[in-house]
């Protein structure tokens, strides 16, 4: 129970599913979040087998974090974290004649506590399975019980960003051919991986041509794609129903998702907002070395001027000269000038409408969304800003959202 008249329950649904919910229907109070937990299987797909076993009351809390804090970073591996009230002893591995012991010690029995199981939160704002939005897909990495005077059991699952992060590729194991495209190109990585075989567990974007010179066919497979979507100037990261992405720079959407504001009584009032002056991430000189060794730069003498020299490196195997110098100008321009950014925005989600939970649910890493905020000497500012990262946390007295982003850059590539 939470402390506030609501309960905080969790029931089984259509005998498959188990849902947090609360006794006022119609509103989002920690409101129809459904955490998904599935037996062994595919490491990237759901098995057969769905944990509801779980008595009401025993969720603690459920933590999401997914994406990253800047776009000067690489996007972490998505972490679902599941706090379990373990006072019962129902979800002790050493408890005899329960599903969740250890499968050492009942080898026909599916054990919960087994790296690999599958688990996913969704948000149902409604009845039926079109009602449910995905907020996280992953696999179990580790389960901790507690065994001290509040026994809890901690159960914490990745996305299939963390087996991309992992999967080594060894020498020789693709070959690259001058003239492919960067879609072409990590498609041979993840075909020589194994990861993500289907179509439908995959969404890959880039048309920019690359040579061969001495770009790397060994390594992590993470680390592999991120190379060359930096070509790109692209991201790479999992999706919230599970989807390995390749999204280039030129394909981040240009229409807002979603408005939040400061303003009572707004349909999505946030009640804090982080801003940077922007200086930070000011960069008014590119330097590009080509994987051939051939050095390219460009910066605006304006803004060198005005604010003195900031450089960025980065490197690249793009074969056409056209994208090579349309790359070096993007990097001397998109962060030339410092504006105020938006680093990040949080809301409480208790008492929103089912289809404005809907909406946040939906929102997803690079996506644009509007942040109105109201300054103090009467005026008012709209900017769009970029998703970079997305924090979600239920227990039984709140619910909050964060969203961190980035500011849109100038120019285009």
């Amino acid at each position: 129970s939470g402390g506030y008249s609501n309960t905080f329950t969790v029931t089984a649904a259509s005998g498959n599913t188990f849902t947090v919910s609360n006794s006022t229907t119609g509103s989002a109070t920690r409101s129809n979040a459904r955490v998904v937990v599935s037996g062994e299987g595919s490491q990237l797909a759901p098995a057969g087998v769905i944990l509801n076993l779980l008595p009401q009351s025993d969720v603690l809390s459920v933590d999401v974090r997914r994406g990253r804090s800047r776009d000067d970073q690489a996007f972490d591996v998505g972490v679902l974290t599941v706090v379990l009230d373990n006072m019962s002893g129902q979800y002790d591995p050493d408890r005899t004649g329960g599903v969740w012991k250890r499968r050492v010690e009942s080898p026909n029995t599916v054990s919960y506590w087994q790296p690999g199981t599958y688990g996913e939160l969704v948000f149902s704002t409604g009845t039926g399975s079109a009602s449910l939005t995905t907020v996280f897909t992953g696999i179990l990495e580790s389960a901790v019980a507690n065994h001290g005077i509040y026994p809890t059991v901690t159960l914490t699952f990745v996305d299939a960003l963390s087996a991309a992060g992992k999967a080594q590729l060894p020498p020789r194991a693709v070959t690259y051919k001058a003239g492919e495209s960067t879609t072409a190109r990590c498609t041979k990585v993840l075909d020589a991986s194994g990861l993500f075989p289907t179509a439908a567990s995959r969404s890959l974007s880039g048309s920019r041509l690359l040579d061969v010179t001495d770009a790397e066919t060994q390594g992590s497979v993470l680390d592999l794609v991120q190379g060359i979507m930096a070509n790109e100037y692209g991201r790479v990261f999992v999706t919230r129903s599970g989807v390995f992405k390749t999204l280039t720079h030129a394909g981040l959407g240009a229409t807002s998702q979603l408005t939040l504001s400061d303003a009572a009584g707004a349909s999505i009032e946030y009640s804090t907002i982080d801003t940077l002056p922007g200086h930070l991430q000011l960069a008014n000189k590119a330097v590009v070395t080509h994987d051939d060794g051939r050095v390219f730069t460009a910066q605006d003498d304006a803004s060198v001027a005005r604010y003195g020299l900031a450089s960025v490196e980065a490197t690249t195997g793009l074969q056409k000269q056209s994208d090579i110098n349309a790359l070096v100008s993007f990097l001397a321009s998109r962060r030339a000038y410092p504006s105020t950014a938006i680093a990040s925005v949080a809301f409480e989600v208790r008492g929103l409408s089912n289809s404005t939970v809907a909406s946040i649910a939906a929102v997803e890493l690079s996506d644009l969304i509007t942040v109105r905020r109201n300054t103090i000497d009467g005026r008012t500012l709209n900017p769009n800003v970029r998703v970079e990262g997305i924090s979600c946390t239920l227990t039984p007295d709140s619910w909050t959202w964060q969203f961190y982003t980035s500011a849109v850059d100038s120019g285009t590539y």
